[in-house]
């Protein structure tokens, strides 16, 4: 064998090589990714949503936790944890003076209605008796 000229793998070997790495790559994505269910037609109510199964967010009915915020939208709450990850604090503060975040007290009832990101690091959520919905992180709330 001679190391500046090696030997052509066959066509045959280079697409069972392609299609076995694709195949692997859509096992991967359908077991991280999920396909959702599709709603019931028959106009009956269903469940609310739970969170993946392996996820460690709490689902159904849990409480909020002291020192976390929330927001009125994902992507208010994404960029607040931008300005706590940067630390930048007077951006986090005007967000907070502004009203697009607030911080929540401990032990408000919710309902966790979605869950969003990676493994469930993001939820939107639902004080328990009430429409509003607002979105915090999952490390934010407790059985």
């Amino acid at each position: 064998m001679n190391p500046k000229n090696p030997p052509k793998a066959s066509p045959i070997v280079t697409f069972g090589i392609f299609f076995a790495l694709a195949f692997l790559v859509l096992v991967i994505y359908t077991s991280i990714f999920p396909s959702k269910p599709q709603p019931d037609s028959s106009g009956a109510s269903s469940s609310p949503p739970t969170a993946p199964t392996g996820s460690t967010a709490p689902t159904g009915t849990v409480t909020t936790k002291d020192g976390y915020i929330a927001a009125a939208t994902e992507a208010d709450l994404d960029k607040a944890i931008g300005f706590s990850a940067a630390g930048d604090k007077a951006a986090w503060n005007q967000f907070l003076a502004e009203g697009k975040i607030i911080l929540l007290k401990p032990g408000i009832p919710v309902t966790v209605e979605q869950c969003l990101g990676f493994a469930c690091s993001k939820v939107k959520l639902r004080a328990v008796g009430k429409t509003t919905e607002f979105y915090t992180i999952s490390e934010a709330l407790e059985k």
